[in-house]
């Protein structure tokens, strides 16, 4: 594909370009091979786990690797996954908005109370699923 110069890009006519449809096979970006950009050579698939910036939270990576340089890449789906966890890590921070509930114990189990602003739109008896991040740390996650 030919790379336009600013000046080509000026003078590019927008009235008559075509329209063009483009389509992906559903794993077109699931990528199983990668070569090191700086080496040239194909980087092996390994396990990592990876701290998160101002976490506690830790992740396992499938990345690929070179062996040569040691340069290290994500596939889609991995950068994704990442991403998510990135997003956590930011929601359990120092700096994140919170609520503070007590808990109460009933002999068997804690409980707090969501605030009713919370949950309004949710109906009578919603569900929560609750997705443990460590021993302290939890994400809640409420629907109808």
């Amino acid at each position: 594909m030919k790379e336009l110069k600013e000046s080509e890009m000026k003078n590019l006519n927008i009235e008559g370009l075509e329209e063009a449809e483009f389509t992906f096979d559903k794993d077109a970006f699931k990528t199983k091979e990668f070569h090191c950009d700086a080496c040239n050579k194909k980087m092996s698939l390994v396990d990592i786990e990876m701290d998160l910036p101002n976490s506690p939270i830790k992740i396992k990576l499938k990345v690929f690797r070179c062996g040569k340089c040691g340069k290290e890449y994500l596939n889609f789906e991995e950068a994704d996954k990442l991403g998510k966890a990135l997003q956590i890590s930011k929601f359990i921070g120092d700096s994140s908005y919170k609520i503070r509930r007590s808990l109460s114990f009933d002999g068997d189990n804690y409980i707090f109370r969501i605030p009713v602003d919370m949950t309004r739109n949710l109906g009578k008896k919603p569900y929560v699923d609750m997705i443990p991040l460590s021993s302290k740390d939890f994400i809640l996650h409420l629907e109808r």
